[in-house]
């Protein structure tokens, strides 16, 4: 599908058809899409926390804001976007081992630089104390890859900001 037309078509929900479900087939394609989101050299500093159940609603509910309950309380799936604290070596040697695996590293030489690359960018936010801010910069990329990925499937969505933060990670033990 043409990219344009796929943006004229995309729109944000207000609220959703509860007799409708995502097929399961469309729920592992979309979890492909955030698997291949991009981010700034590869830094993937998310975590994709998925909902589905009344209970998984219920539980994060007391955190969104009462004008988005609608879109929460209709919908038949939703997807947390959480941001790392930090991406420390433990975790940058985790994406390099899995880039490796992947084939997506050549060799010893390539995957060096690769790691050197990622924590140059990743401590220069640390060093400056923008760390978060650059993270949650890459959690919308993500975000933005799922709406269009969703729109392509033919699937309504809406992205939701109005929701408490502090209370969201203590709802879910973030």
């Amino acid at each position: 599908m043409d990219f344009v037309k796929l943006s004229e078509q995309r729109f944000t929900a207000k609220k959703f058809d509860v007799n409708k479900k995502i097929p399961r087939d469309d729920v592992e394609k979309l979890k492909t899409i955030l698997q291949l989101s991009p981010s700034s050299v590869n830094s993937q500093p998310w975590v994709f926390l998925w909902g589905t159940s009344d209970n998984s609603k219920k539980r994060v509910r007391p955190a969104i804001a009462d004008f988005n309950w609608n879109r929460i309380d209709t919908c038949s799936d939703f997807i947390v976007i959480a941001v790392r604290k930090g991406l420390d070596d433990k975790f940058q040697h985790t994406l390099l081992d899995q880039e490796i695996k992947d084939g997506r590293i050549a060799n010893e030489e390539i995957a060096k630089e690769c790691f050197e690359s990622r924590k140059f960018f990743i401590d220069l936010r640390e060093r400056t104390g923008q760390t978060l801010n650059w993270e949650t910069k890459q959690a919308y990329i993500a975000m933005t890859a799922l709406l269009y990925g969703a729109a392509s499937l033919g699937i309504d969505s809406t992205p939701i900001e109005g929701f408490d933060e502090d209370k969201m990670d203590k709802l879910l033990n973030l």
